[in-house]
């Protein structure tokens, strides 16, 4: 009975028609036409010959400028200082590095691995001296265990981590980076409040000259005697 009902209930409701706008009825776009030879399934074994000599003489082509690239890259490095005291053969780069203390040799290693870490190239060392030298090797092996442009990049990035080691390593620093950084905070929320309270009290007022107000009189004479004398 109540499905009757509700039969008729909804078969009595007006059914709303919604209107669309010409304006969003977009046509579709024509087809391309797109010629024969490559809409057909199959390819002949003359044309397909003819297409992997022209595939191999791009594939050489880029290779040469890649390499062309990368000799470029390798220039300007060695041009200005980026291998110095390293040693250069066909097949590596070596050097050795030298440290005060331990803890300087271990900052120093995490430095360049953040380095390594980015261009995914990493190099090969070993410490001496009771861990303060460190000899590294760069080779790259998917190159056949040849020297490649990544190794001169390497090469120069690890050197300035080890002038920027050397020049600013403290074993016992006098603030941690934590420490820095509160007190920077700390120091800048001071000034800001100074500025702040300087801001509100402060009037604009400029002070006015006043003349200072005459002594009394010290004279003991009468008026009575002051204008007897006239």
């Amino acid at each position: 009975m109540m499905n009757m009902f509700a039969r008729r209930a909804l078969a009595a409701r007006p059914t709303a028609m919604r209107s669309f706008s010409s304006s969003l009825l977009v046509p579709l776009a024509a087809r391309a036409e797109v010629p024969a030879e490559i809409e057909s399934q199959h390819i002949s074994e003359a044309a397909h010959a003819l297409l992997q000599e022209k595939y191999a003489v791009f594939n050489e082509q880029c290779k040469a400028e890649l390499q062309e690239m990368n000799k470029n890259i390798i220039e300007a490095i060695v041009s200005r200082g980026g291998t110095e005291g390293w040693d250069t053969d066909v097949n590596a780069l070596t050097r050795s590095f030298e440290f005060d203390s331990f803890e300087e040799a271990q900052a120093f290693v995490m430095r360049v691995a953040k380095d390594a870490e980015v261009k995914d190239h990493h190099p090969e060392w070993r410490t001496a001296d009771g861990g303060r030298t460190v000899t590294a090797r760069l080779t790259s092996h998917f190159a056949q265990n040849t020297v490649t442009r990544l190794d001169f990049e390497l090469a120069e990035a690890m050197n300035n981590a080890y002038a920027e080691v050397r020049g600013s390593f403290k074993l016992y620093p006098l603030l941690d980076a934590k420490q820095w950084a509160s007190l920077k905070i700390g120091v800048g929320l001071m000034v800001s409040t100074i500025f702040f309270y300087k801001f509100v009290t402060g009037s604009g007022y400029e002070e006015k000259e006043h003349t200072a107000a005459p002594l009394p009189s010290t004279s003991h004479e009468s008026p009575v005697a002051k204008y007897s004398k006239v």
